[in-house]
C-alpha cells in the first residue's frame, strides 16, 4: 500500500502490526515494521516522525536503509548521508547471492542522489552503472524505471539535458505503468526540469503541474514545496491553469491538538538525555494511537501534535485512546507525561497536508485550555459525533483569545 500511494492506510496497518509483533517479542519484524512507518514519514515530509521510526528501527538490528541516509539528506547532511549509504553498500559487497543484488538494487539510487547533492558525479556514474548492472540481472521494471531515474538525474547533473529528457521522460511513465505513483511524481518533476534546462518552458511548466497534483493527493508536503518554488520561477507556471491548481481546498474536519503538560519543567528535572528518549516514547504511542483512529498527522509542534478526523467520533475514541495509554503506562512503569488534548471540528483551508483558517485557530485554542489530562470537545464535535460512549462534563463557555464569540466545551470523561 505504501508503494501504491495509500499512506495512511499503510501507516495503520503497520503501526497494528507492530503491536502484535511487540507482544510477541519478533523484533526482526518489529524493526521492519518501524522502518516501514520511517519511510511513510518521510515521504510525507514528517522529518522528525521519520527520524523517530528509523532509531527505533535501528536499536531494533535494521540497518534503516537507504531511509536513513535519505534522512540525512533531506536535513542537509549530505557528509552524514553519504558516508551512511557507503556503510550500507559495503555490507552488501561481501557476496553476489540474490539478495545482496536485491539489496544493493533498493540503495543504489539513494547514492545516486547523495553523490550528485555532493557534487561527486564520478561517484554517482558508478553507482548508476551498478544500477544497470543490477536492472539488466533482474529485468524487473522496479530496478529499471529506477536505473532509468538515475540515469537521467546524472545527466542532467552532468548539464546534458538534451539527453536527460528523454531517459527521464521514460522513467517516469515507467513508473506510472507500474502504478507507483510517488516515484513516477518524482521522475517527472526531474523530467519537467531537464525540459526547462532546454528551454521549453511551457512543457516543463505542464508536467511540474501534474507532478503537482499526485505530490497533493499522496501529501507529500516537501515534494510538493519544491514543485511550488519551480513553478513560481517560471512566466508558463503563473498562467490561469498553474494558478488553479494551486488553490487551496476547503474541508470539514475535526482537528486535535495535543501537548505535553508542563514540558519546560520536566526537561529541566530529568535532563536533555531522558527528555529524548520520553520524547521519542511520546510520540510513537501517539502516532499509532493516531494510525489506529484514522488520524492524519499534519505536524508536529515539538512536544506535542496536529491531528485531522474525517469523523468527530473517531477523534474522540484516539483522544481517550492516548489518555488511556498514558494512564497504563503509569500503572506499570510509574510514570508517563500528562497530555492535555482539544478538539473542534470546523471547516478549513488545505494546502498540501497543511490547514489553516479560524477553525484551525479555535481548536489550538481549546487544546491549550485544556489543563492536566483533560479532553475538551467543542460543542462542534459532540453535535458531529452524536451520542457517545463517554461520559461528559456540563457545557461551559470559553473565552479564548483571539476568537471573538465563545465557544461551548465539554470535558470528556475517559477513565
Amino acid at each position: 500500500k505504501m508503494l501504491r500511494g495509500q499512506w495512511p492506510e499503510a501507516e495503520v496497518e503497520a503501526r497494528q502490526a507492530c503491536e502484535e509483533l511487540q507482544r510477541f517479542g519478533l523484533n526482526d519484524g518489529l524493526g521492519f515494521g518501524h522502518y516501514e512507518i520511517g519511510e511513510i514519514r518521510l515521504r510525507m515530509g514528517d522529518l522528525q516522525g521519520a527520524a523517530d521510526e528509523f532509531e527505533r528501527a535501528y536499536e531494533l538490528g535494521s540497518t534503516a536503509q537507504p531511509g536513513l541516509a535519505l534522512l540525512q539528506l533531506a536535513r542537509g547532511e549530505v557528509d552524514n548521508a553519504s558516508r551512511s549509504i557507503e556503510r550500507a553498500l559495503a555490507s552488501t559487497r561481501s557476496g553476489d547471492g540474490p539478495a545482496d543484488q536485491a539489496t544493493r538494487g533498493r540503495l543504489l539510487p539513494a547514492s545516486v542522489d547523495i553523490a550528485i547533492a555532493r557534487g561527486d558525479l564520478e561517484a554517482a556514474r558508478k553507482a548508476v552503472e551498478d544500477l544497470e548492472s543490477v536492472a539488466a540481472a533482474y529485468r524487473q521494471p522496479l530496478f529499471e524505471a529506477g536505473a532509468l531515474t538515475a540515469k537521467g538525474e546524472l545527466l542532467l547533473g552532468e548539464d546534458r539535458p538534451a539527453e536527460a529528457s528523454p531517459v527521464l521522460g521514460r522513467s517516469w511513465r515507467m513508473w506510472q505503468e507500474s502504478d507507483l505513483p510517488y516515484e513516477s511524481a518524482r521522475a517527472r518533476l526531474r523530467y519537467a526540469e531537464a525540459l526547462a534546462a532546454e528551454g521549453d518552458q511551457a512543457t516543463a511548466a505542464r508536467d511540474l503541474r501534474g507532478a503537482r497534483a499526485v505530490f497533493e493527493r499522496l501529501g507529500a508536503t516537501l515534494d510538493l514545496q519544491r514543485v511550488d518554488a519551480l513553478l513560481g520561477e517560471g512566466a508558463p507556471s503563473s498562467s490561469a491553469a498553474g494558478a488553479a491548481s494551486r488553490q487551496a481546498q476547503t474541508a470539514t474536519k475535526t482537528f486535535m491538538f495535543t501537548d505535553i503538560v508542563t514540558s519546560t519543567d520536566l526537561v529541566g528535572v530529568i535532563g536533555d538525555p531522558a527528555w529524548a528518549e520520553l520524547l521519542a516514547w511520546h510520540n510513537r504511542e501517539l502516532r499509532s494511537a493516531f494510525a489506529s483512529h484514522r488520524g492524519e498527522e499534519v505536524n508536529s509542534t515539538g512536544d506535542g501534535f496536529f491531528v485531522a478526523f474525517d469523523r468527530a467520533s473517531d477523534a474522540i475514541e484516539c483522544a481517550v485512546d492516548i489518555q488511556r495509554r498514558l494512564a497504563r503506562h503509569r500503572r506499570e512503569h510509574g510514570f508517563a507525561p500528562g497530555v492535555r488534548i482539544g478538539l473542534h471540528t470546523a471547516g478549513a483551508t488545505r494546502q498540501g497536508r497543511d490547514y489553516g483558517g479560524h477553525g484551525v485557530h479555535v481548536a489550538a485554542r481549546i487544546g491549550a485550555a485544556a489543563v492536566g489530562e483533560e479532553i475538551l470537545a467543542s460543542s462542534a464535535v459532540l453535535d458531529q459525533a452524536g451520542q457517545t460512549r463517554f461520559r461528559l462534563s456540563e457545557s461551559r463557555a470559553l473565552t479564548l483569545k483571539g476568537v471573538r464569540e465563545p465557544v461551548e466545551v465539554r470535558t470528556v470523561d475517559w477513565r
